[in-house]
């Protein structure tokens, strides 16, 4: 696939036009079930020469065939079925069976003097290829495949539409501006057709004046958003240097945005020390580390030197278990966690995703996959399947609300007998979660357009949700009758 990204420059400020290419490997299973995942190195961000990374996934397209014929993949003894049916049952990939998938792609990719750790976004290809074709033949999100590694051992599995299973899915996401204008970004916040929880603007390429109109721009576009909307929540506003300033000019700078109610400064120092990020702490905006912080090890420097308020974590860069890792480490030593995108397409987006929703909710911060993180590829072959986009109501009302109340029933039929006490509830979420659950149930029974289904609930909620459940199966069966590719997610509208 060929990708060119018109908003890079304008991004980055000061960056020519950038034409980068992505792939998308796709790992079958014999049963007709796959995964899929996105390898889109982006240059000056990381994740690898893109003709190595490449040249990298064209050699294991090719080893699949003799590594099927040497049999199965074991992690911790049990093959991909048996995993399926662990991951079906609630349980996830322990560390030591992701660890053993690290070691089983790096070997994979790695050829002598290139090691697979220059190459991240190849190991996020394969990685995230395989992690979602066992997501689905298990009926499971990848984020339930990838587990909650800072969770004790012994804790219960969270029941479908309890808080621990909302929190996991609802993420919250930024919208990066990109505008260089101050005019223009105003305007880019007063087009928003919903306020979302936070902006994010790049700062560092212009001189200071320059970038300070463009905060003050951003931060009485946002106060007048909040007045027209009667918002009860004033969206953040964070700031991503990108390494630009030294070790004073970044004490100046923080000291300025606190003042312009910049909650968050991202990569502030050139060449960051643990002690050079420490002194910037306590200025009334958190420090957030994202290049200069990659993997487990780095951050412990950190972490010793208590230098950091927020880990960005972006699995392009780090690899999706890498990634994992070093989020699930963040959130263990009580640090915010953030996952973005490297502005890539829908497939890495997905998978960005799972590494967030894995992260314990406290923990979770406002992440990096909303409007202007996405990219769209233009291929360069027609794609083998067509693409359906079918709008659902119940998807879209979740996602607009998630916690909006979209079901009250009262057991009693006698409205004399009615207490409140009595009344059960279910929301958008929880209701989407549920009918989800139920489609991927009736998908695995082989249900099929034109069969005659019963269904028998004694609760009204539960009967809701099933209902739901074989419409959302019904139209995924249609599609796939049809040859078209289908997605079903509640992370997609």
């Amino acid at each position: 696939l060929r990708l060119q990204q018109p908003n890079l420059a304008a991004a980055r400020l000061g960056v020519g036009p950038v034409h980068r290419r992505a792939g998308l490997l796709t790992i079958w299973h014999p049963d007709g079930s796959h995964g899929r995942g996105e390898a889109a190195p982006l240059p000056g961000y990381g994740g690898g020469d893109a003709a190595a990374v490449f040249a990298a996934l064209d050699r294991v397209a090719g080893t699949f065939g003799r590594l099927a014929r040497q049999g199965p993949l074991q992690l911790e003894g049990r093959g991909l079925d048996a995993w399926s049916e662990a991951l079906a049952c609630g349980h996830a990939l322990s560390a030591t069976a992701l660890d053993a998938l690290a070691a089983w792609a790096d070997a994979l990719l790695s050829q002598p003097g290139r090691p697979a750790a220059a190459l991240p976004a190849a190991r996020h290809a394969l990685v995230s290829a395989l992690l979602s074709l066992l997501a689905s033949r298990a009926g499971v999100g990848m984020a339930s495949v990838l587990g909650n590694m800072t969770a004790p051992a012994t804790a219960p599995t969270p029941t479908l539409g309890s808080a621990a299973d909302l929190t996991m899915a609802y993420l919250r996401d930024h919208q990066l501006i990109a505008a260089v204008d101050p005019v223009d970004v105003a305007q880019a916040i007063a087009g928003c057709a919903a306020p979302p929880p936070a902006f994010k603007l790049k700062i560092g390429a212009l001189d200071w004046p320059a970038d300070v109109a463009r905060v003050q721009a951003a931060r009485t576009a946002i106060d007048a958003m909040v007045a027209q909307h009667a918002l009860k929540v004033v969206p953040q506003l964070f700031c991503d240097a990108n390494g630009a300033y030294g070790s004073a000019q970044a004490q100046q700078v923080i000291t300025a945005l606190s003042a312009l109610g910049v909650t968050r400064l991202e990569e502030p120092l050139r060449a960051p020390t643990p002690g050079e990020l420490a002194a910037l702490r306590g200025r009334g905006c958190d420090v957030a580390v994202d290049e200069s912080c990659r993997d487990v090890t780095a951050l412990q420097r950190l972490i010793d030197a208590d230098a950091v308020d927020t880990v960005v974590v972006k699995p392009m860069c780090s690899g999706l278990i890498g990634a994992h890792r070093l989020a699930q480490f963040a959130a263990a030593a009580g640090l915010e966690v953030v996952v973005t995108s490297t502005l890539d397409g829908d497939d890495a987006a997905r998978a960005g995703r799972a590494v967030a929703r894995a992260v314990p909710w406290q923990r979770r911060g406002i992440c990096g996959f909303g409007p202007g993180s996405r990219s769209r590829y233009v291929t360069e072959s027609a794609p083998s399947h067509p693409t359906q986009l079918v709008p659902y109501p119940l998807v879209s009302s979740a996602q607009a609300a998630p916690w909006a109340l979209a079901l009250s029933v009262w057991p009693a039929h006698n409205a004399a007998d009615r207490a409140a006490a009595d009344v059960q509830t279910m929301t958008a979420q929880t209701l989407l979660a549920q009918s989800l659950a139920y489609a991927a149930s009736y998908s695995r029974a082989g249900f099929a357009p034109g069969d005659g289904v019963a269904l028998a609930a004694t609760s009204t909620l539960v009967a809701v949700a099933r209902l739901h459940g074989l419409l959302l199966a019904r139209i995924e069966a249609t599609l796939r009758a049809a040859d078209h590719a289908v997605d079903v997610r509640h992370d997609d509208s």
